[in-house]
């Protein structure tokens, strides 16, 4: 997928988890709702493209020092274009920070701003990077976990990055996000 289906997938999800979040008591009680998405969102859509930068190309890279850091340890790590260490690693190691958050938080009573502004900011990466891996996985190149081709269509140049499926799967995305975006508000 390209950067820009990945950006729209990872809102999706982001929009999404902050209405799960809302449901079922998740959200922080002291901080208003629409503030607290304003915090998750622009993680989610930052993180939805950080495991591209596992591509040893500087053109991919914004100009932007955390990216341009994030690439060099891609580099040094030899996380290879849709690897486990670029793609899998980073969603597990943010998942599992993200639920330590929320155990800290309802075990250890941590309800401080910098703990609460933390457990949405690494919701918001969460998202992004999980949208990222799953839309990847809707491609004919999947990833690849231990030397294999991992996805969830079939290998065929149809289902390729950059073509009118993932058009089409943008588009529903769009769509996706306006709809998830009103509902935000409404329930």
């Amino acid at each position: 997928m390209t950067g820009k289906t990945h950006v729209v997938g990872g809102n999706v999800f982001a929009l999404g988890s902050y209405i799960l979040m809302k449901k079922t008591g998740l959200l922080v009680d002291s901080v208003w709702e629409p503030l607290q998405l304003g915090i998750i969102l622009p993680y989610a859509t930052w993180a939805s493209t950080l495991p591209d930068l596992d591509q040893n190309n500087k053109n991919r890279v914004e100009t932007n020092p955390v990216n341009t850091a994030i690439q060099d340890l891609f580099r040094v790590i030899q996380a290879g274009h849709r690897s486990v260490k670029s793609h899998v690693a980073p969603c597990i190691i943010v998942g599992v920070l993200c639920v330590m958050s929320i155990l800290g938080k309802s075990f250890f009573n941590l309800n401080q701003i910098s703990t609460n502004i933390l457990f949405l900011v690494l919701t918001g990466l969460f998202c992004g990077l999980l949208s990222h891996l799953i839309l990847d996985l809707c491609t004919s190149d999947g990833i690849v976990i231990a030397g294999k081709r991992i996805a969830l269509v079939p290998k065929n140049p149809v289902f390729g990055t950059g073509t009118k499926y993932e058009s089409i799967y943008r588009r529903i995305c769009y769509v996706l996000s306006c709809l998830l975006l009103i509902m935000a508000f409404i329930l």
